[in-house]
C-alpha cells in the first residue's frame, strides 16, 4: 500500500513538472526565437560594417590615388612654370637691353609693319591702353616703359585681355624671327608677350 502511495505521489510529482514544462515550453520557444533574431541581426550589422569598411577603404585608396596624380600633374607643371619664368626673364633682359633711342626710331615711324603694329597692339591691351598705332606711339614714348613691362602683374591679366591677346599670337607675323627684321624693339615686345601668355598658361592649369 505504502509503495503504490510512493508510486502514486511521484506520478502526480512528474505530472506537474509536466505542466509546468509545458506551460514554460511558449516562453522558452520565445526566448529561442528572441535570441535567434539578435543573432541574426549581429551577424548582418557585421556583414554591413565590413561592406562599409571595404566601400570606405576603397573610396580612401580612390581619393589617395587622385590626390598622387595631381600632385603629379602639379609638379610637372611647376617645371613647366619655372621654364616659363626663365623665359619671362629673358624677355625682361632683351627690354632692358634697348636704347631710348631704339624707342624713339619705333615712335617716329608713321606707317609701322605688320609686325611692329600687332606687337604693339598686344602691348597696348596688357597695359591696358587704347587701340591704334597713335595710342602705341604715346606708349613708346613712355620713360619708364620698360619698368611698366616688367613690372606688369603677370598673375592678374584679365581672362578678357588674354583672349584679345591671343588673336594677335595667332597672326603667322607674330614670331621672334619676323619681329627681329623689323626693328630690336618690336623682337624684344614680342618676346615679352609671348612670355607673359606662357606664364599665365602654366598657372592655370595648376590643380588645386
Amino acid at each position: 500500500q505504502k509503495v503504490l502511495t510512493v508510486m502514486r505521489t511521484i506520478n502526480e510529482e512528474l505530472d506537474g513538472v509536466r505542466a509546468q514544462q509545458d506551460l514554460l515550453r511558449p516562453r522558452i520557444q520565445e526566448k529561442r526565437e528572441m535570441v535567434e533574431a539578435s543573432l541574426l541581426e549581429f551577424n548582418q550589422a557585421n556583414e554591413a560594417w565590413d561592406y562599409s569598411k571595404m566601400l570606405l577603404d576603397g573610396s580612401e585608396k580612390q581619393v589617395e590615388a587622385r590626390k598622387e596624380e595631381r600632385d603629379a600633374i602639379n609638379y610637372s607643371i611647376r617645371h613647366e612654370q619655372g621654364l616659363a619664368t626663365t623665359t619671362l626673364n629673358e624677355a625682361h633682359l632683351a627690354l632692358k637691353a634697348l636704347y631710348q633711342a631704339d624707342f624713339e626710331t619705333a615712335r617716329a615711324t608713321i606707317r609701322p609693319s605688320v609686325a611692329m603694329s600687332i606687337a604693339m597692339e598686344a602691348v597696348c591691351l596688357l597695359l591696358e591702353e587704347d587701340k591704334g598705332w597713335d595710342s602705341a606711339r604715346k606708349v613708346l614714348a613712355y620713360p619708364d616703359l620698360v619698368e611698366k613691362l616688367t613690372m606688369l602683374e603677370k598673375e592678374n591679366v584679365p581672362d578678357r585681355t588674354r583672349k584679345a591677346v591671343r588673336r594677335h599670337l595667332s597672326n603667322p607675323d607674330f614670331n621672334e624671327e619676323k619681329m627681329a627684321k623689323t626693328s630690336p624693339v618690336a623682337r624684344a615686345l614680342c618676346l615679352w608677350v609671348l612670355a607673359i601668355e606662357n606664364f599665365a598658361k602654366t598657372t592655370e592649369a595648376l590643380i588645386p
